[in-house]
């Protein structure tokens, strides 16, 4: 499906916009422990699924590429987020394969392999969140 594409910009953007095409938004279908392949086949999840998918198509395609927990304070509403970012021959750049975040506006607070290594927050069982208080100063 992207053989053909150079090892560039032009790969990372086609990419993001096939997972982010083909691969619905679903804040109700997502698993913390789904592989890539999972979202795939199911064609659903949350931005985390989208941006493991997409980490690993580029990977699989010898891009380096890693996935990237960010506060996304251009989301409605702002909010936690995952994006890629991946090498594109020159240098790092950030990707969104939702479509749901402009990257220049986000607060990287995690990067890692996958999911697994940026979550915000880890529970062993029950979890109930009293307060949780985020503050981003945008600045023009």
């Amino acid at each position: 499906m992207f053989g053909d594409e150079p090892r560039t910009g032009a790969l990372l953007d086609a990419v993001s916009g096939w997972v982010r095409t083909h691969i619905a938004y679903d804040r109700e279908d997502s698993s913390p422990e789904a592989a890539a392949d999972t979202v795939l086949l199911r064609r659903t999840g949350v931005c985390r699924d989208h941006a493991h998918l997409a980490t690993s198509l580029l990977r699989g395609l010898g891009v380096p590429a890693r996935v990237v927990g960010v506060y996304a304070p251009r989301l409605d509403p702002p909010d936690f987020h995952a994006v890629v970012e991946a090498h594109d021959g020159l240098g790092w750049r950030q990707l969104d394969p939702t479509g749901l975040a402009p990257v220049d506006t986000v607060v990287r607070v995690a990067t890692g392999r996958d999911g697994g290594d940026i979550a915000w927050a880890t529970a062993a069982g029950d979890l109930t969140l009293d307060r949780l208080r985020v503050a981003v100063d945008l600045l023009p």
